[in-house]
């Protein structure tokens, strides 16, 4: 283990994943870690566990990738007590109709379309962040104080 990111960014797409990790980047959102794969993905968040180190405030999956799509690491995720609080936002070309619903049922906090210009890719990861921003300050508030240990911290 390398140390942890603040973002994980889950696309077996490494142009597609570069420009997003660019992206927070730029937006002064901390270090992004990319990985190709849910199986990857996993182990990276189980080895955060297993060392202590902080997970990231925020992972990012495609939907679509071989293996693991991303609907099947969120539902992973989910019913894993150490992963459930972790932000999670599907980031995708494209999906099947109530798709979208259904990862929202099993707790992405939103899923997204990939965007085609750089400009529409500022606004995604301007979006993405005041998602992450209105949760923790509600986490905050719920459980009055920022001395946690969960995902959010």
């Amino acid at each position: 283990m390398s140390g942890s990111a603040e973002i994980l960014i889950v696309d077996d797409a490494p142009g597609d994943a570069r420009l997003l990790a660019y992206a927070f980047a730029e937006a002064g959102a901390g270090n992004a870690r990319i990985l190709a794969g849910g199986r990857e993905a996993l182990a990276y968040l189980d080895g955060c566990v297993a060392a202590g180190t902080p997970q990231p405030s925020l992972v990012i999956l495609d939907y679509t990738m071989p293996g693991m799509r991303g609907v099947d690491i969120l539902r992973t995720l989910k019913l894993n007590p150490r992963f459930q609080n972790l932000i999670t936002v599907l980031y995708t070309g494209g999906v099947p109709p109530g798709t979208s619903q259904q990862c929202l049922d099993l707790g992405a906090k939103a899923v997204l379309v990939k965007p085609l210009s750089d400009a529409e890719r500022h606004a995604i990861v301007a979006k993405i962040l005041a998602l992450r921003s209105r949760i923790r300050q509600e986490e905050s508030q719920r459980f009055g104080s920022d001395d946690r240990t969960d995902a959010l911290a």
